[in-house]
């Protein structure tokens, strides 16, 4: 009995109310002899297994994400080394010895630049797929949103591998590859349907603990992409990483379309004699309607200082985005002459540790009772003291402070701040709360890539390292917000433990199996 309990405990942690409402009221003459039957733990493993959806295909979107992520850089530093400076093959190759900083400098200038201009083509597309998919997405469901990501991820893998079977083509091709990913609304689409999803499927009592384990299996293959990315480029160069790239994104189009279950049509009005919404009528995500309909939610009156907190934790994703290191590999090329290798040896072992971390402090943290913005000012204050100490560093024989960090759980801070995000909200505004936040996303790096990029261009001949005490003063920001909703809360005496919309555990014992609560 004690086992019993103890793994329905767990499966409650996974699986929706809907799905454990709808085990309770079973009739107990379908469990036999009038008593319910006792469940195993292989029946309570495969019930969470059954629950788990989403997370393997963000496992694989990450993987090919950071396969390719290291080798991206030297397949642009290789041609602007090559094409944009017209240097020889054998002097762009030895651009890392220690013999030819200014080269390296010149290279790298370019290669900050391009990123720039990079952000910027791959920014208009994805605004307007936002504003006009997220009340679509709201009442439809989420499978269409990642489809279209994922279908530009792979537009935009096909490009990069043909720029690497033609090495005579110039790196400005490049931009187009950046152009096709944002038709599908890259990244962040990736992120608001998922994080839709999660909230969609999940109790706000165990939705932050919930999303921290999905950030935690997406992050895990950061690393397992990096050190295949670094394998299959050693083993076949770029047409290799590039061609498995592809085949992993094709993998989550395939594995989406048939895993992902969406919401009902009428998921607005549970009951069909129930009175429909007049807005549920922009059934089509091309409607004008949904972009008013998208500001109107996420400027509307709330009670108390509900608009105000809303407002304040977006801001918080921005100072998030900024605290994180953007130059990072090229930082560690220039500061302690690392190469692929190196970079990819550290960047495994700190996401690996970090992803350990932040699967033991989830539980942990809802089993303490951690408010979202205490967990979020907690972890970004580690934060903050990660770059103010990466922004002393200068010399070569520093490197070994890079290691020192790697406890740190960086991708905490976002998990909390979406998380509060989610229980301030009606559930049904969840989506369009996140387009309004993944468009400042899209927007901010515009604002924020500009910074950075005249930071490390004026100062990486002298001083390369200052641009970490940038992004400590972002991280200083952050931490003093979370402080500050998480009093101005306590003042008010609203404690967000569940919003009252999702109503009670027991009205959802009570519905219909079927219906979503």
């Amino acid at each position: 009995m004690r086992n019993r309990s103890c793994c329905l405990r767990a499966a409650a942690l996974y699986l929706p109310p809907s799905v454990l409402a709808a085990t309770r009221a079973a009739p107990a003459e379908e469990r036999g002899h009038g008593a319910p039957r006792r469940r195993t733990p292989l029946q309570a493993a495969r019930a969470l297994l059954g629950s788990v959806s989403i997370e393997p295909i963000l496992f694989f979107y990450n993987f090919q994400f950071y396969a390719v992520s290291v080798i991206k850089e030297n397949l642009k530093l290789d041609r602007f080394c090559r094409i944009s400076l017209g240097r020889p093959e054998g002097e762009c190759a030895r651009i890392n010895d220690g013999d030819h900083e200014a080269l390296q400098v010149e290279v790298q200038r370019l290669d900050s630049v391009f990123l720039f201009y990079e952000k910027v083509v791959s920014t208009v597309v994805p605004i307007l797929l936002m504003s006009f998919i997220a009340s679509w997405s709201d009442r439809r469901g989420r499978k269409v949103p990642l489809v279209m990501s994922f279908a530009g991820t792979a537009l935009y893998l096909l490009l990069y591998l043909l720029e690497a079977l033609f090495p005579s083509w110039p790196p400005e091709v490049l931009l187009g590859a950046a152009f096709l990913n944002s038709v599908g609304g890259g990244w962040v689409m990736v992120f608001m349907a998922s994080y839709s999803y999660m909230a969609d499927k999940t109790h706000s009592r165990s939705r932050t603990f919930r999303m921290t384990v999905m950030n935690s299996v997406m992050h895990l293959g950061d690393p397992c992409g990096t050190a295949a990315g670094a394998w299959l480029f050693a083993a076949g160069g770029f047409v290799c990483v590039y061609s498995f790239s592809l085949l992993l994104i094709t993998v989550c189009i395939v594995w989406t379309v048939l895993a992902i279950r969406d919401r009902a049509p009428s998921g607005d009005t549970p009951s069909g004699d129930a009175p429909k919404d007049p807005e549920a009528d922009a059934v089509s995500p091309w409607n004008p309607r949904n972009v008013v309909d998208l500001v109107r939610v996420c400027f509307r009156r709330r009670p108390g200082r509900g608009r105000l907190y809303l407002v304040l934790l977006m801001t918080f994703m921005l100072g998030i985005i900024s605290c994180t290191p953007h130059n990072l590999y090229l930082w560690s090329r220039r500061v302690f002459l690392w190469d692929e290798t190196s970079y990819s040896s550290y960047t495994a072992v700190a996401q690996l540790v970090e992803i350990s971390v932040m699967l033991a402090s989830a539980p942990l943290a809802r089993r303490l009772g951690l408010h979202d913005c205490t967990l979020g000012a907690a972890s970004t204050l580690l934060v903050f003291v990660k770059l103010l100490t990466l922004g002393l560093l200068t010399s070569t024989s520093q490197w070994w402070v890079m290691y020192l960090f790697v406890v740190f759980p960086v991708a905490l801070p976002a998990v909390a701040d979406r998380g509060m995000i989610s229980k301030l909200c009606d559930p049904e505004e969840v989506g369009r709360i996140f387009s309004m936040l993944a468009i400042l996303e899209i927007l901010w790096p515009l604002v924020d890539s500009a910074l950075y990029t005249v930071v490390y261009s004026s100062t990486i001949a002298f001083y390369p390292s200052f641009e970490h005490l940038v992004g400590a003063a972002f991280a200083l920001y952050v931490f003093s917000g979370f402080l500050a909703v998480r009093f101005m809360m306590h003042e008010d005496g609203k404690e967000v433990t569940r919003h009252p919309a999702e109503g009670d555990v027991e009205k959802c014992e009570k519905s219909d199996a079927g219906q979503k609560c």
